[in-house]
């Protein structure tokens, strides 16, 4: 359950929250605002590190540069937030409703977006590396040269998301779904797909190096010049695939 002070605090916005930070500085104060209901607040480059807020509602909510560190917001309410440019990197966003929240070259770095809903985010020049991503939902996301390098996307739905010159090396897709997804010119050397759905997906001129598609579905699928050199193909269904100019060999 939230602070009543911590709440009232918030709700006048970044400087009454740096004031309040300022005068505890010795003590390293923490906000405790879970389960509060702060719809449509402004909180625009405020610091918010290390904060509680599990189960919050800032729907529609301008946090734009805001900092949110290490923050817990398990299940918290982010949808049509603005969260643009804002530092989230190693938070617990697990089961989080973020959807149409605005995440353009956001830091979100090593966070926890398990079964999280992130569909139809923009979410363009974010940083997810190493993010926590198994069963969360982004479909019909816009993730434009978006950072996933290692990150962990088992089972993610990403049906046609956009992820046009996303950097996927190394990253985890086992069993994703990107029917019908765009990855043109995505870069997926070193990505285990391993019976990851990839139904129409456009994947022209990707780089594929080093997959392991064994047991995926590239059926219909455009691989225009993608590259596939090195690539485990063991099972993998291409029926009906646009596989011209694709390369396969050294």
């Amino acid at each position: 359950m939230a602070n009543p002070e911590h709440v009232e605090i918030v709700r006048k916005g970044k400087d009454a929250i740096d004031q309040w930070r300022q005068n505890l500085k010795e003590f390293k104060p923490r906000l405790d605002l879970s389960g509060a209901y702060l719809y449509d607040v402004k909180l625009a480059g405020a610091d918010l590190c290390e904060s509680q807020l599990s189960k919050v509602d800032l729907g529609g909510a301008n946090m734009e540069k805001a900092v949110l560190r290490r923050s817990d917001l398990t299940k918290a309410n982010l949808g049509g937030a603005d969260l643009s440019r804002a530092d989230l990197s190693e938070a617990d966003l697990s089961g989080a409703y973020l959807h149409g929240a605005d995440l353009l070259v956001a830091n979100m770095r090593e966070a926890n977006l398990h079964e999280a809903d992130l569909r139809e985010t923009t979410c363009g020049g974010a940083d997810l590396c190493g993010a926590d991503l198994r069963g969360a939902d982004l479909r019909g996301a816009s993730f434009i040269a978006v950072n996933l390098r290692r990150a962990d996307l088992r089972k993610a739905m990403l049906c046609e998301a956009s992820l046009g010159g996303v950097d996927f090396r190394e990253a985890n897709l086992e069993g994703a779904n990107l029917q019908e997804a765009t990855l043109l010119r995505a870069n997926l050397s070193g990505a285990n797909l391993c019976h990851a759905n990839l139904y129409k997906a456009n994947l022209r001129g990707a780089d594929l190096r080093g997959a392991d598609l064994r047991g995926a579905n590239l059926q219909l699928a455009n691989l225009w010049r993608a590259n596939l050199r090195d690539t485990n193909l063991t099972g993998v269904k291409l029926d009906g695939a646009n596989l011209e100019g694709t390369k396969f060999s050294k």
